[in-house]
C-alpha cells in the first residue's frame, strides 16, 4: 500500500490520471500548431483563401490519379512545402502515417485478397474443400493475395497519406481564426463556422475546469475506493455538462453586447495578393502537369 492507495488498484487511479494527462497534451499540440502558424515559412505567408482552394484542387487530382509513382510525386512535392514553410518533418510525418496504418489497413488488407479483387496469385494463405457463395462474392478454394488486390491497396494508401499531408501542412500553417475565415469566403454557412470556433476554443477551456476538479479531489483524498472513484466521474461528467451550458449562455450573452453579428472577422488583408494568386495558379498547374503526365 503506498499513499493509501492498494497496489492492485493504483493502476486503475493511473487511468484516470492518463486521460488528464492525453487532454493536458491535446491543449499543446494545440498550441504547437498556433506556433508554427506563426513561423516565417513559405505557406505561412500565403492568403488562407488561396491555401484553401489549392488544398482542394490537388486533393481532387490525388483522387484522379491512377499510379503510385504520380501520387509518391504529389506527396514528396507537399513534404518540400511542409520544409520550405519551417514545419518539423519528424511531427509532420508522424502525424500522416500514425493514424494510416490503422484506419486505411482496415479497408486495404481485405482488398487484397482474390475475394475482393480477383487476379494473379502471388500467396495462397488457405485452401477450402469446395468454393462457396457469400451474396454477390464468390470464395473460391483457394484464398490467395493477388497481385492486383497488392497494387490496388498500396495505391489507396498512398492515395489517402497524399490527401492527408495536403491538408495537415494547410491546417498547420494557418492559424485557426484565419481558417474560419476562409470557410467563409467559400460560403460555408456561418452557424456551422461559428459553432466550429467555438467548440475549438472552449474545449481547452473545459479541459482545463477537468484538470483542477480532478486536482482538488486527488489533493484531498487519503484512500482509494473504487466504488467512489466511480461516482465522482459520473457526477463530475454532469457537473461538466452544467458548466458548459451556463458558459455557452454567458459567452453568447457577452459577444451580443459587444456587436456580434454572427460573422468571423479577422485581422488578416481582404484582398489576394500577387504571391496568393501565383500559389493558387501554380497548385493547379501541379496538378494538371502530373494528371496528364501520368498519361503519357
Amino acid at each position: 500500500m503506498l499513499d493509501g492507495i492498494p497496489s492492485g488498484k493504483r493502476s486503475r487511479l493511473s487511468s484516470i490520471e492518463k486521460g488528464v494527462n492525453e487532454f493536458l497534451s491535446l491543449i499543446e499540440r494545440a498550441i504547437f500548431s498556433e506556433e508554427m502558424a506563426r513561423k516565417d515559412g513559405l505557406l505561412q505567408g500565403m492568403d488562407p483563401r488561396a491555401k484553401l482552394a489549392a488544398m482542394v484542387c490537388l486533393i481532387v487530382f490525388a483522387s484522379l490519379f491512377k499510379r503510385p509513382e504520380t501520387l509518391a510525386a504529389l506527396y514528396l512535392i507537399v513534404t518540400l512545402m511542409a520544409l520550405l514553410s519551417k514545419l518539423d518533418i519528424l511531427s509532420f510525418t508522424k502525424r500522416i502515417w500514425f493514424f494510416i496504418p490503422i484506419f486505411t489497413g482496415i479497408i486495404a488488407i481485405p482488398a487484397v485478397f482474390n475475394v475482393i479483387t480477383p487476379g494473379t496469385p502471388i500467396l495462397v494463405v488457405a485452401r477450402l474443400k469446395k468454393g462457396v457463395d457469400f451474396g454477390p462474392w464468390h470464395i473460391p478454394e483457394e484464398i490467395a493475395i493477388t497481385k492486383e488486390g497488392v497494387e490496388s491497396a498500396v495505391l489507396f494508401v498512398i492515395r489517402v497519406a497524399t490527401s492527408v499531408s495536403i491538408a495537415v501542412v494547410v491546417v498547420l500553417t494557418t492559424r485557426w481564426s484565419d481558417l474560419l475565415k476562409a470557410l467563409r469566403a467559400f460560403r460555408v454557412p456561418a452557424v456551422f463556422v461559428l459553432i466550429l470556433g467555438m467548440t475549438y476554443r472552449y474545449v481547452f477551456i473545459l479541459v482545463r475546469v477537468i484538470q483542477d476538479m480532478y486536482m482538488a479531489r486527488k489533493s484531498r483524498t487519503i484512500v482509494y475506493r473504487t466504488k467512489g472513484e466511480r461516482i465522482w466521474v459520473a457526477s463530475r461528467i454532469a457537473v461538466i455538462a452544467a458548466k458548459s451550458y451556463a458558459m455557452s449562455e454567458r459567452v453568447f450573452m457577452a459577444m451580443k453586447s459587444r456587436g456580434f453579428t454572427g460573422d468571423i472577422r479577422t485581422m488578416t488583408p481582404e484582398r489576394m495578393r500577387f504571391k496568393d494568386i501565383v500559389f493558387l495558379a501554380s497548385s493547379s498547374i501541379l496538378g494538371v502537369a502530373l494528371f496528364f503526365l501520368e498519361r503519357i
